[in-house]
């Protein structure tokens, strides 16, 4: 890696090395993760969506979903898929973000089912869920796969 040159207040060179300035990178999948929860979160406190009256039931079930698959996403992606005991923890949090991400499609398609949210709305908030579901399900693929092969020799 080569360095970075700035120029401080005295006006003399100084060189960084460039990690000090890069963030790390999250998973897509938690990125699109965080969106979905904010999205969430936003439909479910809306009134034009949920009358402050219904929002004890399903939005409050709908938040607690979007935020266990952030959560389990988390907690997987923490885990060492080379650690046998880890390896089987964190094909369970992938395959526990998958049963909450299909969970809270279920739920979104209620609401839409039940004329809460347009057809744009519930697009947009399925296009969501279904990518996170997605990218969690290769996720999970690829490392059911890596965890055999480590399995076996």
């Amino acid at each position: 890696m080569t360095s970075q040159t700035t120029y401080g207040r005295t006006g003399h060179a100084q060189t960084k090395p460039p990690y000090r300035n890069r963030q790390l990178t999250e998973m897509r999948v938690i990125r699109d993760a965080k969106k979905l929860e904010a999205h969430t979160y936003n439909k479910c406190r809306s009134t034009k969506v949920f009358p402050k009256k219904d929002r004890g039931g399903l939005p409050t079930r709908m938040v607690n979903e979007a935020i266990a698959i952030l959560a389990n996403l988390y907690e997987a992606n923490d885990l060492d898929l080379r650690d046998q005991r880890e390896r089987y923890l964190r094909l369970s949090k992938q395959r526990a973000a998958l049963t909450q991400c299909n969970l809270l499609l279920h739920h979104i398609q209620v609401v839409y089912h039940n004329n809460q949210i347009d057809a744009d709305a519930f697009d947009y908030w399925t296009n969501l869920a279904n990518s996170v579901r997605n990218q969690a399900a290769k996720w999970h693929k690829n490392d059911k796969e890596r965890s055999q092969k480590l399995e076996q020799g």
